[in-house]
């Protein structure tokens, strides 16, 4: 599919490693076609043989053109294809500062992320969390670390780098500022993904969420490129409205989510868990979300911990719970 001139979007298929995946699903390639080649976000091994190879020979260039690899984050659908291209081609590979130690130290990173929540759960809940299957991640390498500001020459134009806080703590905004087009990956995510298992926020930073999507709305943006089919557009290139709309969207969804967690606790006349309240909150979000297991939805345990930073609910120990009231 083609964005513009020099960039192209391949549609990655997700392999099922969550739950009951949705086929309808892709994740995004995006392939720049300058005098060298480069590839933004790699999507699942083995869409190097299926997806962009047929895609180069039907545009005549050359494979051993790539020549790097740009990635948006550091999450597994982005970065498994990273191996079979550097083997392929001896590309280099390029993510931010955060995501260059979560790919090179992905056992210490995981640990991260599964104690992120700890202080909101329970022992059973932690517990819980542990025992879900997922991939043990490898060891990669990056050739280089990117800061916010710093510019990356891709040939035909150029991206600057935005910390884009929220999905991941590694996550970057590529914004080229000649053409108004930004690279969100996950940063983005609308309305969910399109009848999605999918976590949409990683990271427990959501005053920095909160603060990426001021800066996007404040930017002359005229085309998003994001990761994933995120509704309400469900489209791999979104234009002028489209663009605007997704920054809305993406606002919305999570002021909904607030309100709802200050709703519950005004409404029920007892202490609630984090896992109740997920299960009452997130199928009212939309079509692009399903109801969660048992225990307490990341989305909804970044919410509660960003109001107990805001003094506006408190933390409740109660024998073997963690549950949580309005403040008094």
């Amino acid at each position: 599919m083609k964005a513009t001139e020099f960039i192209y979007v391949l549609k990655c298929p997700i392999v099922p490693v969550v739950n009951n995946v949705d086929p309808l699903i892709y994740t995004t390639v995006n392939v720049i076609l300058g005098d060298e080649i480069t590839i933004i976000d790699t999507g699942f091994n083995g869409f190097w043989k299926t997806g962009v190879l047929p895609f180069l020979k039907r545009m005549k260039r050359d494979p051993n053109d790539v020549s790097l690899i740009l990635h948006t984050h550091s999450h597994f659908d982005h970065v498994d294809g990273d191996d079979e291209i550097l083997e392929a081609t001896g590309a280099k590979v390029a993510i931010s500062e955060v995501g260059a130690d979560m790919l090179e130290n992905p056992e210490k990173e995981q640990e991260r992320l599964l104690s992120l929540f700890d202080h909101l759960l329970s022992k059973r809940e932690q517990e819980a969390v542990r025992s879900r299957p997922r991939r043990q991640p490898k060891p990669r390498h990056v050739d280089r670390r990117l800061k916010t500001g710093d510019v990356v020459d891709l040939g035909p134009f150029s991206l600057e780098c935005f910390p884009l806080r929220g999905h991941s703590a590694c996550s970057l905004g590529l914004y080229d500022r000649d053409e108004e087009i930004m690279f969100t990956g996950d940063a983005l995510f609308g309305r969910g993904a399109i009848r999605d298992t999918f976590v949409i926020t990683m990271a427990s930073d959501i005053h920095g969420f909160y603060e990426s999507l001021a800066m996007l709305k404040d930017m002359s943006i005229r085309m998003i490129l994001p990761a994933h089919n995120y509704l309400p557009y469900a489209k791999a290139i979104l234009r002028d409205e489209e663009a605007r709309g997704m920054i809305e969207h993406t606002l919305s969804i999570n002021l909904e989510i607030r309100e709802m967690i200050l709703r519950l606790l005004r409404t029920y006349r007892r202490l609630l868990g984090a896992a109740e309240m997920s299960s009452l909150i997130v199928p009212r979000l939309g079509p692009g979300y399903i109801i969660p297991p048992p225990e307490p939805n990341r989305v909804v345990l970044a919410h509660l911990d960003a109001l107990i930073q805001e003094n506006m609910i408190e933390r409740i120990e109660k024998e073997d719970s963690i549950l949580f009231r309005l403040k008094r």
